[in-house]
């Protein structure tokens, strides 16, 4: 379980969150269009609650930022094994469901037994790290 959501978090530190359609722009890079998912994600974890504020390596990520991360993710995750992508986008669904404290308690997975969002995390972790 927090194998995954550390892995969430670094990605998404590093730059390589993402979930959906994707077209090139110049330079090589590639912009993808945010998916409901992840715009969900990003508004709720960004927007509203701004929970990465203190995290290093965080300070120039913004929603849209965000989005693009979210969406890079899935679609690496999608690209390996279909589905842990989807497993891994049932979580971020979760957690954009989840108020700013909730959120706050599934990132520092509180209590571990109980911490919002689990059983997604626990089937993600189940699916995406047994391949």
């Amino acid at each position: 379980m927090l194998r995954l959501i550390c892995a969430a978090v670094g990605l998404l530190q590093i730059g390589a969150l993402g979930c959906g359609d994707q077209a090139g722009v110049g330079g090589g890079d590639i912009v993808y269009v945010p998916g409901p998912t992840c715009i969900a994600f990003c508004a709720q974890v960004f927007g509203v609650c701004d929970a990465f504020v203190d995290v290093e390596g965080f300070e120039d990520v913004d929603e849209e930022a965000c989005q693009q991360l979210c969406e890079r993710d899935l679609a690496s995750e999608r690209a390996v094994f279909e589905a842990c992508g989807d497993a891994v986008e049932a979580v971020f669904a979760c957690a954009s469901e989840l108020d700013c404290q909730e959120i706050d308690d599934w990132l520092q997975q509180a209590p571990p037994e109980a911490f919002p969002c689990r059983s997604e995390v626990t089937t993600a972790d189940s699916v995406c790290f047994s391949i």
